[in-house]
Protein backbone atom coordinates (compact mmCIF):
# COMPACT_ATOMS: atom_id res chain seq x y z
CA UNK A 1 0.00 0.00 0.00
CA UNK A 2 1.14 3.53 -0.72
CA UNK A 3 0.00 7.00 0.16
CA UNK A 4 -1.81 8.58 -2.79
CA UNK A 5 -3.12 12.09 -3.29
CA UNK A 6 -6.52 11.96 -5.00
CA UNK A 7 -8.18 15.02 -6.51
CA UNK A 8 -11.66 15.41 -7.98
CA UNK A 9 -12.96 18.60 -9.58
CA UNK A 10 -16.70 19.06 -9.03
CA UNK A 11 -19.23 20.49 -11.50
CA UNK A 12 -18.61 24.02 -10.13
CA UNK A 13 -14.90 23.70 -10.95
CA UNK A 14 -13.82 23.34 -7.31
CA UNK A 15 -11.04 20.81 -6.68
CA UNK A 16 -11.27 18.47 -3.67
CA UNK A 17 -8.19 16.56 -2.54
CA UNK A 18 -7.64 13.78 0.00
CA UNK A 19 -4.63 11.63 0.85
CA UNK A 20 -5.48 7.92 1.08
CA UNK A 21 -3.56 4.67 1.53
CA UNK A 22 -4.20 2.37 -1.40
CA UNK A 23 -2.85 -0.64 -3.28
CA UNK A 24 -3.73 0.64 -6.77
CA UNK A 25 -5.07 3.68 -8.57
CA UNK A 26 -8.59 2.20 -8.62
CA UNK A 27 -8.31 1.42 -4.93
CA UNK A 28 -7.25 5.03 -4.27
CA UNK A 29 -10.24 6.38 -6.21
CA UNK A 30 -12.55 4.01 -4.31
CA UNK A 31 -11.10 5.10 -0.96
CA UNK A 32 -11.62 8.77 -1.91
CA UNK A 33 -15.25 8.10 -2.90
CA UNK A 34 -15.94 6.14 0.30
CA UNK A 35 -14.33 8.81 2.49
CA UNK A 36 -16.34 11.64 0.90
CA UNK A 37 -19.60 9.68 1.17
CA UNK A 38 -19.07 8.61 4.79
CA UNK A 39 -17.78 11.88 6.27
CA UNK A 40 -20.51 14.52 6.68
CA UNK A 41 -17.97 17.28 7.39
CA UNK A 42 -16.41 16.83 3.91
CA UNK A 43 -18.03 18.50 0.89
CA UNK A 44 -20.63 16.25 -0.71
CA UNK A 45 -19.66 15.89 -4.35
CA UNK A 46 -22.10 14.65 -6.96
CA UNK A 47 -20.34 11.76 -8.72
CA UNK A 48 -21.29 11.04 -12.34
CA UNK A 49 -20.01 8.24 -14.60
CA UNK A 50 -17.60 10.71 -16.20
CA UNK A 51 -16.28 12.13 -12.92
CA UNK A 52 -12.49 11.79 -13.02
CA UNK A 53 -10.25 10.96 -10.07
CA UNK A 54 -6.68 12.18 -10.47
CA UNK A 55 -4.44 9.84 -8.47
CA UNK A 56 -0.81 10.69 -7.72
CA UNK A 57 1.21 8.20 -5.65
CA UNK A 58 3.50 9.79 -3.07
CA UNK A 59 6.94 10.49 -4.47
CA UNK A 60 5.74 10.35 -8.07
CA UNK A 61 4.99 13.11 -10.55
CA UNK A 62 2.77 10.75 -12.56
CA UNK A 63 -0.95 11.45 -12.33
CA UNK A 64 -3.29 8.57 -13.17
CA UNK A 65 -6.80 9.45 -14.32
CA UNK A 66 -9.61 7.08 -13.28
CA UNK A 67 -13.26 7.55 -14.29
CA UNK A 68 -15.96 7.00 -11.69
CA UNK A 69 -17.61 4.36 -13.89
CA UNK A 70 -14.34 2.40 -14.27
CA UNK A 71 -13.69 2.63 -10.52
CA UNK A 72 -17.17 1.22 -9.77
CA UNK A 73 -16.61 -1.62 -12.27
CA UNK A 74 -13.31 -2.41 -10.54
CA UNK A 75 -14.94 -2.27 -7.08
CA UNK A 76 -17.69 -4.67 -8.18
CA UNK A 77 -15.13 -7.11 -9.62
CA UNK A 78 -13.12 -6.96 -6.38
CA UNK A 79 -16.25 -7.57 -4.28
CA UNK A 80 -17.16 -10.57 -6.47
CA UNK A 81 -13.62 -11.95 -6.17
CA UNK A 82 -13.63 -11.62 -2.38
CA UNK A 83 -17.10 -13.15 -2.08
CA UNK A 84 -16.11 -16.16 -4.21
CA UNK A 85 -13.22 -16.90 -1.82
CA UNK A 86 -15.44 -16.94 1.27
CA UNK A 87 -16.56 -20.33 2.51
CA UNK A 88 -20.27 -21.00 2.14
Amino acid sequence: MALCRVTVTDSAGVSHTLDVMAASRNHAACRFWAEIRSTPSLPQIRFEDDTVYEVRPEGSETVHRVSHRKMLEWANREADRVNRRRPT
